[in-house]
Parts: C-alpha cells; structure tokens; sequence
C-alpha cells in the first residue's frame, strides 16, 4: 500500500563521522536519503541550488529532535569552473565529487544524455555506498520541494510536467480521461489546474498511477531500488530519444516484477529556466 508522508516528517539532520584517513563518511543506514544532483549551469545563474537547499533547510528543521532524513549534494561538475553554489553549501551538507581523474575522463563523452546517465549513476552509487538508505529521492537542483510524496515500488516520479499530464500518454488508462475531456471540453483545460492545486491541500486526495516515459527531476526509490536503478542504467547506452528517462521507463515495462509508478499533483516545482542537456531559446522557456 502507498503511504503519503510529509517532508517535514521525513527530513532532519544527523552528525557525519569522518574518516581522516580515507576521507570518507561511515555512518549507520538512513532511513531517508535525499540527493541533490548538481553542476555549474553555464547560462544563467539563478541560484537554484542555494534555493532547494534553503527550502529542505526548512523542512529539516521541521522535523523537530526526531532525525528523519539526510541531505547529500552530488556536484557532477566536470568544467575546469566550480560549482560555487555547492562550494558554499559545503559546510551545512555533505558534498560528494568524483576525483580528478574521474572528471578529465567524465569530460572524454561526447553524448550528453549518456553522460547524465553516467552522472546519475554516480549519485545513486555514492549515497548508497555511503548512506545504506532505506529509501531515496533524487532531485535535480532546479526541482523544488513542495510538501508532500509517496512511497512504493521500483521508482516513483515526483513531478511530470504539467502540459503533458493526461491528454497525450499513450498509456491505455487515459482513454477513459480522453473521454472525459470529450464531455466536459474547455470548461475540464480550463478548471484543472486550479483542482490539481485544491488537491494539494488534501493528501488524501492524492493518486498513484503508472509512471510515463517522460522525465525524472524528482524520483522516489524505495528499499533498495536505488540501486537496482543504477544497475539498469548501467547497462544501457543513452542517446537522443533513449534518455535515463526512457530507460527506466522501459525496464519497468519489460522486466517482470518492476514497476514504476508516478504521484499527482507533482511534489515539487520546477524552477529553471535553461536546460543542461538540449539547446536553450532565446529568451529560454520556463521547463
């Protein structure tokens, strides 16, 4: 059965145990991981880390004295440019970067959606090597958290984009939807963004249905499925059309016994303007 959590149930902050030696960080399993995929956005500085930062800042101090969750910031970056913002967020949250080597040969690949698979996959490894979570959510560091998720399954998408929610998925549980817009016309495009924003006050009214092919700024993964995930990206090759995205979309297809799920209303906000994997317009679109 999925349950529906608040954050401020699940975020609180732990003391790290450093290992001078091996610089590395040992600690006993969490029962929530929260990873924060980042890199220095080259167009644009609108400060979208410092912003998710603060906000699950609030939400851990929302916890109270019960420890409900850590925080760990994964900065990809690869350019000879660092992260500033996780530069300056390093003394309030474990940062993890790939050594030297690792970044010269990060920059060697040529196709960007295999390297943000690859980059991906290196966050999901070092929180589970590092953490043993019980349970993870990965987020992009432009996806906001709001207030409330769920939990169950392979993976369960946070956020799907609004535009293309319930009209277009070829997923045969929207027919009946389709029919429904059919009766109910413009009046349905026009009222359902102020009832998705009415349901979010109530969780109780929140629905779980199959997750679509599109997009994972914000991914539950409970158990162990992290990474599982990991392992099947592992093995595929991203490119244009067959991004982690889809992968993950397909194994959950054809792999028996996974599933993959996705919440609506989303949970978190989208707050960036430029993407780091397509060509941005000029001026850039809100994604």
């Amino acid at each position: 059965m999925i349950h529906f959590v608040a954050f401020y149930e699940l975020f609180a902050h732990k003391e790290w145990t450093f290992h001078k030696k091996k610089k590395k960080v040992f600690r006993v399993s969490s029962n929530l991981l929260v990873t924060v995929v980042t890199a220095r956005r080259a167009e644009g500085r609108d400060c979208h880390l410092l912003q998710v930062a603060q906000q699950l800042k609030s939400l851990l101090k929302a916890c109270g004295d019960k420890p409900c969750a850590e925080v760990m910031l994964c900065d990809i970056e690869s350019g000879p440019t660092l992260n500033e913002d996780a530069l300056l967020l390093e003394k309030q949250f474990l940062v993890v970067r790939r050594s030297l080597d690792e970044r010269w040969q990060s920059r060697e690949v040529a196709n960007i959606f295999e390297k943000e698979k690859r980059d991906y996959v290196f966050c999901l490894c070092q929180g589970w090597d590092l953490m043993r979570p019980k349970n993870v959510v990965v987020l992009d560091d432009n996806a906001l958290p709001l207030t409330r998720f769920a939990l169950n399954t392979l993976y369960i998408k946070l956020h799907h984009p609004e535009r293309l929610r319930r009209y277009w998925n070829p997923e045969p549980y929207h027919i009946l939807e389709w029919m429904g817009l059919g009766l109910f016309g413009a009046m349905m495009l026009l009222l359902l963004h102020y009832l998705l924003e009415i349901i979010r006050l109530l969780p109780q009214l929140y629905t779980v249905c199959p997750a679509t092919e599109c997009c994972t700024p914000a991914v539950l993964y409970p158990g162990n499925s992290s990474i599982q995930a990991a392992e099947y990206l592992d093995q595929a090759i991203c490119t244009q059309g067959n991004a982690k995205d889809m992968v993950l979309y397909k194994v959950a297809r054809s792999r028996p016994g996974e599933k993959a799920h996705s919440v609506e209303p989303n949970l978190i906000k989208r707050i960036g303007a430029y993407s780091s994997i397509r060509t941005n317009p000029v001026p850039p679109r809100l994604i």
